[in-house]
């Protein structure tokens, strides 16, 4: 048996135990939604083609083996609709904040505190690399600056690079963005 043609989730649809709240964007790799279970909210990312699930796959292990206060965190995975057959998805923290570039145009921060900012992403950067981790698609919308605190939390490693794991592409040069 094969997945059903995708057809993303909508709102107020049930993904598993978790119930969709919002869209909070898509990707080449899939959608990810802001969904609520138990009175507790989290964020979900569903791929979408059974093509693009070793990426799904690369990205689930390396949140489950990057521990680090500026990195989303995961939380479970699953297949939707169908727990044999369905699509790849998974569950992480929900960062309630802005992209880096929102932030910057709503707060108008002095120089310094952007370079406070970026310093803690390059801090982080270099801490995952220490841990076997590249993101690899570093980019403003991959930077969110987290309401609670003002501090930069990095998402999507869709494309990121684990050490140890084995290669997806057969490309020479690696996937990122420029």
């Amino acid at each position: 048996m094969k997945a059903p043609p995708f057809k993303p989730p909508a709102t107020g649809d049930m993904v598993g135990d978790y119930r969709i709240v919002r869209k909070l964007g898509d990707g080449g790799f899939g959608f990810v939604y802001e969904v609520e279970r138990a009175g507790r909210y989290y964020a979900l990312k569903v791929i979408r083609a059974r093509e693009l699930e070793s990426w799904g796959q690369r990205e689930i292990n390396i949140l489950r083996h990057v521990v680090h206060p500026n990195v989303v965190r995961f939380r479970a995975c699953d297949r939707w609709p169908d727990p044999d057959h369905g699509y790849l998805c998974f569950v992480m923290d929900l960062v309630v904040g802005r992209t880096l570039d929102e932030w910057a145009l709503d707060e108008n921060p002095t120089a310094r505190h952007v370079v406070r900012v970026l310093l803690e992403v390059a801090r982080a950067l270099a801490d995952i690399l220490v841990q076997g981790v590249l993101h690899r698609d570093l980019k403003r919308e991959n930077i969110l600056i987290r309401d609670l605190d003002g501090r930069p939390v990095l998402v999507d490693f869709g494309i990121g690079w684990l050490a140890g794991e084995p290669t997806i592409t057969g490309e020479r040069e690696p996937p990122g963005t420029d």
